[in-house]
Order: structure tokens, then sequence, then C-alpha cells
């Protein structure tokens, strides 16, 4: 089954997200009044991952250029501290976000601070979490409703928003993906990819929880500070089978309002989920929120990219 990957989410390199669309959206409009027709103004598609996601991470998608064989048998993660000066270079492709045609683009250099590698596989699960302790509540959430009803759409070939007389049928085929992972209609909002806290008037984020496979992401490689932040890697541990980044990430002299952000990154090395909190809180609070959200799966499996190696970047893009 075709899943969205993270990469279909991201703006355009280092842009800052549109944080208003997920609030505009509202998911009831679906199945309310007979399904009335979606409101003319929402121009955005409802979320699925292309939003879900979108918010801490610049989006270049690129294809590395090397390939090396690693195995397929557990899950693992390799973190690399850049020396000075060390580059990395992948082919650069760009995707059409309207025909999802991806083309290539030449090559592209980076100078990463820091470079998170994830053993090859060729599939992986789609995950989802609830959250559990939050220090304020939310002003954006994505779930897995919206997720379905955008790929529901995308496998019929419908654009966003649909006719009033594709209603019924972008329905029926939401109602057999969710069918398809066990989910009922209630489930699948209670079921998050994205939840955050944020102002749009002073770009402040105080924090962002995403969830992800690595097949999910644009690449094996997360590329950390790759837009000229500085990195510091404060905390590399593993605790019970899963891998604990902390870290700080700033940019000086940035045009962006937005200037430093913490990160907590748990990686399962047992199921393979990425969970990455991050935002202007501080790093213990960050820690509170990763440690309590709760881990599900659909079942759904989510194939890797056909263009070989690819890798994303990770920073400071809001603002």
């Amino acid at each position: 089954m075709n899943s969205k990957r993270i990469s279909e989410m991201f703006d355009s390199f280092d842009l800052a997200p549109e944080l208003k669309d997920s609030a505009d959206y509202d998911p009831e409009r679906i199945k309310a009044a007979a399904l009335e027709r979606v409101h003319a103004g929402a121009a955005v598609r409802p979320g699925g991952r292309k939003l879900m996601r979108a918010c801490l991470l610049a989006a270049v998608i690129a294809c590395f250029l090397s390939v090396t064989a690693y195995a397929l048998v557990t899950f693992g993660m390799n973190v690399h501290v850049s020396r000075p000066g060390e580059t990395q270079t992948y082919a650069l492709y760009v995707e059409d976000y309207k025909t999802g045609e991806i083309k290539s683009q030449g090559n592209i250099t980076y100078q990463a601070a820091l470079v998170l590698h994830f053993d090859s596989a060729e599939e992986g699960r789609e995950y989802y979490f609830m959250p559990g302790w939050l220090p304020s509540e939310p002003t954006e959430t994505g779930s897995a409703y919206h997720v379905l009803l955008d790929q529901a759409a995308d496998e019929l070939g419908i654009k966003w928003p649909p006719e009033e007389a594709q209603l019924p049928a972008v329905e029926a085929k939401f109602n057999e993906l969710a069918e398809a992972r066990g989910l009922t209609e209630e489930e699948s909002k209670e079921w998050l990819c994205r939840c955050m806290n944020g102002d749009t008037e002073t770009h402040d984020i105080p924090y962002q929880i995403t969830i992800c496979s690595p097949t999910d992401l644009y690449g094996r490689d997360l590329l950390l500070g790759a837009n000229g932040e500085k990195v510091q890697l404060l905390s590399d541990r593993e605790e019970s089978g899963i891998r604990v980044l902390e870290l700080t990430m700033e940019r000086e002299g940035a045009e962006y309002p937005l200037a430093k952000v913490n990160y907590v990154m748990r990686y399962s090395l047992t199921e393979g989920w990425l969970l990455m909190v991050g935002g202007t809180q501080d790093l213990e609070t960050l820690a509170k929120i990763a440690g309590d959200v709760q881990i599900v799966s659909s079942g759904a499996l989510i194939k890797a990219g056909e263009e070989g190696n690819r890798a994303s970047t990770l920073g400071v893009a809001f603002g």
C-alpha cells in the first residue's frame, strides 16, 4: 500500500511551514451533512504526511551517491559527528508537489555537523503515537484520519479538495484503508503523526512531536546542521532498546526570528520507529514529553524509495 513519505510534507529548502493549514481544515467536513462539499477556501490538502511533519524539518530531497550494504535483520542508527571541513555529496532530486514526479537536478554538497545513518531496509511499518503529558494544549494535530483521507484521494487520482460528486468515492476508499488497518474512525482520529504547540505571530514553537520509520524519511541519512547551524550533541545513550539523542541546534545571525531549537530523538532498535520532539522548550521538558508518548502501529508497510540511498535535512527552519 502506498503510504506517504515524510519528504512529501516538506516545504522547499529552508522555508517556514504554514502553521495555519491544519487548523483551517476541519475533518468533520468530510462526514458532515451527507458528504457536503469541502469548504472552497481550503486550498491545501488535509495534511496527510505532507503536512503532519513539515514543521521542524527543512527539505531538500536528495539521493546519496554511494551505496553501502547494511544488515537487514536488526534496526540500527549510526551517529557521525563531522570533522571540520567534511562534506557530504548527494544527487539532488526535486519533487513536483502537484504531479508527484521526481526529477534529477544534478548534485548538491553539504557540510552537515551531524549525520544520522539508518540501516538499510526495504520497508518499514506505519507508526503513530498518542501523547501523554504535555506542558500546554496543542494548537495543531495531524492524525491517521487525515493521512488516510489524503491517501484515499491519492489512490483515486483525485485532487484536493474533491468535487461534491467525488466525495462518496473518497469516503468509500477511506473506509477501505481504515478497515485494512483494523481502525475505527474514532481511533483514526486519536492516533497522531504530528502534535504541536506554536504561535504564527511570534514564530515560537514550544514543542512539536512527529514520528516516522526510516523508510518514511526521504533517505537513509538525516543531516543535522546542513544549512549552517551549529549542532551540539549533549547526550547519546540507550534505554531498554531505544537509542536516545539530546541536542541543541543554533544558527547565528539568522534572518529568521527563531535561531535556536532543542531536540530529543528516540529511535527503537527493535521496531524501527523514530520519534522526534523538538522546539524552544528546554531539553528536560522535551524529554518528559517524549518519555510519556505511547507508540502504536497500523501494521501497514511503507516501502523505501526507488532512487537509492537518500537524505533529508533537519534544522532551524521556521520563522
